[in-house]
This record gives structure tokens, sequence and C-alpha cells, in this order.
């Protein structure tokens, strides 16, 4: 499967992406990067049959000025509705407060995180992904996002806590005939490639293509 990965601004690079996501092409998987704001447009985003997006509402890790136009806002939801299958990791929620319909796709923004930490993920009760039972949570060092879930309707599958509280780290959604994926760790490359995230990564990519049809009950 062909994947496209919007990626890189000023606090996240796009290495990191890069790094994480390597171990899933062993699995098929091939992923085309857009790391400029002018390497992404609604043409090349409708090649692929999911899109990632990790990256903050900056044009490069070099222009922090936003990218988020609503000519934009309204790419993404054409593609979805079309579709097409939305993949939001980590950054991707960051900076889209006052996008009201890039944030109504999404179903929920990043507000702010404490100093990084010690997070517990959890595999919400009812969420189907298959791991290990052993593997339902997992403890590592990371930024806790705290976020506003807009979408109460939302599919939370997967929480993050730490000392700060208790937060939404994952959650799906569908509009039009596409759906949404949102998965808030994923600072640190060692996030990325833990095998408890990395499992949550493949199947959130495969439910965004409509290779399963639910990850939670």
């Amino acid at each position: 499967m062909r994947i496209g990965v919007v990626c890189d601004d000023r606090w996240h690079p796009a290495e990191t992406v890069r790094q994480g996501l390597k171990a899933l092409e062993l699995s098929g998987m091939t992923f085309n990067y857009m790391t400029e704001d002018t390497a992404w447009s609604a043409d090349r985003m409708n090649e692929y049959p999911v899109t990632i997006l990790t990256k903050s509402n900056c044009r490069s890790a070099s222009d922090p000025s936003p990218w988020l136009t609503e000519d934009v806002q309204q790419s993404f939801v054409n593609y979805v509705e079309w579709g097409g299958g939305l993949f939001v990791i980590h950054s991707g929620t960051v900076g889209y407060a006052n996008d009201p319909l890039f944030r109504q796709l999404v179903g929920g923004v990043f507000t702010h995180h404490p100093p990084s930490g010690e997070v517990t993920l959890q595999l919400e009760p009812s969420s189907s992904f298959h791991l290990n039972a052993e593997s339902r949570t997992m403890t590592l060092i990371d930024e806790h996002y705290f976020i506003e879930l807009d979408d109460k309707q939302a599919e939370v599958f997967m929480t993050s806590e730490s000392i700060h509280g208790r937060q939404p780290a994952g959650w799906t959604r569908r509009q039009g005939n596409g759906r949404i994926c949102v998965a808030t760790p994923g600072h640190y490359v060692d996030v990325w490639q833990s095998p408890f995230y990395r499992s949550i990564l493949q199947q959130g990519i495969s439910w965004c293509a409509g290779e399963i049809e639910k990850i939670t009950d």
C-alpha cells in the first residue's frame, strides 16, 4: 500500500517519522514523504488511499507561519468524504484549534503538554486491537498531550495517563465515505519504534484503508 506522509515542522523533524515508520515497510507499506507545505497538493494527496498527517500548523522547520488555509482544510475534508483515510499522529493535532473545518474533521485538538515524563498508554477494554494481553498497556517517556475531544461520538480506543492526569490518546471517527484515526503519542522515535505503538500504527493505517472493519467494538 502506498501511503502519503505529511510531516516536518519546527518541533517535530521528519527524520523521527521516517525512522518510526521504517519497520512498517517490511509489511508491504510504502511511505511517500511530503516535508514542505509546497510538496503537498490536493491532487497528490488523492493518489493515496491513506494519508498520515504528523505536522503541526507551520510551513516547515524553518518557517513557523501557518500552512493550513481554508482551501487546504476543505481539501482534507473532500479527501475523507470521498473515501480517503486520514491518520493524524501526534503533532498533526497541534495548531489547528482555530481552523474549524479541520478541527471538526479530526474530532479534537491539542491544547498543551507538561514537560516530558512517564506516560502510560492503555487500550480501552472494548478495543479490538490484536495485541498480546500483556501488551495492552505500556509506560514510556513521551510528551503527554492534553486534548479537547470535540466529537463525543468518537470511538476512543486508547487513553494516556501521567502524574498530570488522564487523557484520550487514540480515537476513530467517520465522515462521509472516509475514516479518520488519531493517535497522540509520538514525540520521540523510541515511542514510534516500540512494539506496542508500532502495532497501533499498523492497525490504524489498516483501519483507515478499510482493510479491517473495526478498531473498537
